[in-house]
């Protein structure tokens, strides 16, 4: 009886989690992000190759774009069926890989009622508690971005290497190394663990060296699967399809995009290795004190939040050693590590994989301690998990996600310069407003590329802002005080140039 009852709330729950994922997602506003990772496919349809342009320059298979084809791929089919491209299609093939992961994990993975409603109940907990998850500008588990997908697949991977199912959880690495690149910092380390541990351990330690060679010689050539999809689509698609005037430009902005990644990936670390003076290491561990800081933002403001997310990462990695989910709370230790000690980056999206492969860890191992002798081990987790996740609610935050404005005063603006020649469309260097570009089909210039603006001012031109341009905002403030508002909804403004 009770397992009957617990199994109809899983199913409430799990129904109802869908229906509001659906709706918030029918409401969310253009990421800037996501909408620059668009722009070659909305190319790509149009005929023009899989380009992205800007300012009358063109990149071919654009090194820039940080996430996969795995999550725009079938969007761009699904353009192709329906005739035309639409930024929502990507947002719901997003949101419809995040249901058929919770269909696997919750209907798959567990295997009674009592596991199934432990671990949904957690995760909702979680989810609708995290105001980060929320917002104006992103909202990560709607936006059609990599973190949620490649986390998703992580975890995939790993209960299937624990199946025994190496080629399909390899191969699934190897979708989520391609969906969100940055990820191999903690996936290769958190593979080698589990081969040596799980493989090629025992056989070492009972001396039967023999089936260790061999267990060796099997595993290292499937586990390369987890490096195909991502040297196919960024090393032998672009060979293959390219001519040569476009090979070159593709060379030199993937070298460009290289020197960056390695620069802001691991720009703390490298000016420490350049620096290892006591002064160097005071930069360093400033940087560090300042990561510190930002994750204190994301608990709530609270020093004491933060670490009781810490605290909780390591009992997990204590008490989970004998279970899988062990392989997920370490994968979320070294990615934590490299974020807070190596990259230069402080973003909450990277902050994001750590977190969200630990509550799916969470979901995975907390089920295991339902038994008598493990109950008090679960009830002390369960209240730590609380204890820093409830706290952190934000009504705002999910309202802003709800209320459709973003979404709506991007369209106004869309209808507003959909007359307007995408020659006399300035913006600001990067922040070129890729939102509004996906909306018009246009492509717009950057307002410092002087001679483009001058020849343009000899008639009309116009300069476009949306909210990302709130991250230079003096700059904002003083370029935009000569000029003209022609028209402002929300944080999308469009000036004339005087």
């Amino acid at each position: 009886m009770v397992n009957k009852t617990l199994h109809i709330l899983t199913i409430v729950l799990f129904s109802g989690f869908i229906g509001f994922l659906l709706f918030a997602s029918s409401k969310a506003g253009l990421n800037f992000d996501s909408s620059y990772n668009l722009l070659s496919y909305q190319s790509l349809f149009n005929g023009t190759g899989f380009v992205y342009e800007y300012d009358g320059k063109k990149i071919p298979f654009d090194p820039v774009i940080s996430t996969g084809p795995e999550l725009y791929l079938p969007a761009f089919f699904i353009w192709k069926l329906i005739g035309h491209t639409s930024y929502h299609t990507a947002v719901f093939v997003a949101a419809a890989y995040f249901i058929a992961f919770l269909l696997f994990f919750i209907f798959g993975v567990l295997k009674d009622a009592r596991q199934r409603f432990v671990a949904l109940f957690a995760f909702l907990v979680w989810f609708f508690a995290n105001g980060k998850n929320f917002g104006i500008s992103s909202n990560l588990f709607i936006d059609p971005l990599g973190e949620v997908l490649a986390t998703c697949l992580v975890f995939a991977g790993f209960y299937l290497l624990n199946e025994k199912k190496m080629f399909f959880g390899f191969l699934l690495f190897g979708f989520a190394l391609d969906t969100k690149p940055n990820i191999i910092i903690a996936l290769i380390p958190t593979v080698a663990i589990f081969i040596f541990q799980k493989l090629l351990f025992p056989e070492w330690k009972r001396k039967k060296y023999r089936a260790l060679f061999q267990k060796g010689i099997r595993v290292i050539p499937v586990s390369l699967l987890m490096f195909l999809p991502y040297l196919f689509y960024s090393k032998i698609a672009p060979v293959w399809a390219l001519p040569d005037h476009e090979k070159k430009i593709f060379q030199q902005a993937r070298d460009e995009r290289n020197v960056h990644m390695m620069n802001h990936g691991f720009g703390q670390a490298i000016d420490l290795y350049k620096n290892f003076t006591p002064d160097g290491i005071g930069v360093f561990l400033g940087k560090t004190e300042y990561k510190i800081e930002r994750i204190r933002s994301f608990f709530d403001k609270s020093y004491f939040l933060a670490a009781l997310f810490g605290f909780f990462l390591a009992l997990l990695l204590i008490l989970s050693r004998r279970h899988w989910s062990f392989y997920l709370f370490l994968f979320s230790t070294f990615f934590l590590s490299w974020w807070l000690f190596m990259s230069r980056n402080t973003w909450y999206r990277y902050f994001f994989v750590s977190e969200f492969i630990t509550i799916l860890g969470v979901g995975a191992f907390l089920p295991s301690l339902i038994t008598n002798k493990k109950r008090y081990v679960l009830i002390l987790l369960l209240v730590v998990f609380a204890g820093f996740s409830l706290p952190r609610f934000s009504i705002d935050s999910l309202k802003q996600s709800l209320n459709g404005e973003e979404k709506k005063n991007m369209m106004l603006m869309k209808e507003k310069i959909g007359q307007i020649d995408e020659k006399k469309i300035f913006t600001f260097g990067f922040l070129q407003c890729p939102q509004i570009m996906f909306l018009t089909n246009k492509r717009f210039q950057d307002f410092f590329n002087k001679k483009k603006l001058e020849e343009a001012k000899k008639d009309e031109a116009y300069f476009l802002t949306t909210y990302d341009n709130i991250l230079v905002r003096n700059e904002m403030n003083s370029l935009t005080k000569d000029f003209d508002l022609v028209v402002a909804y929300g944080y999308n403004r469009l000036y004339r140039i005087k």
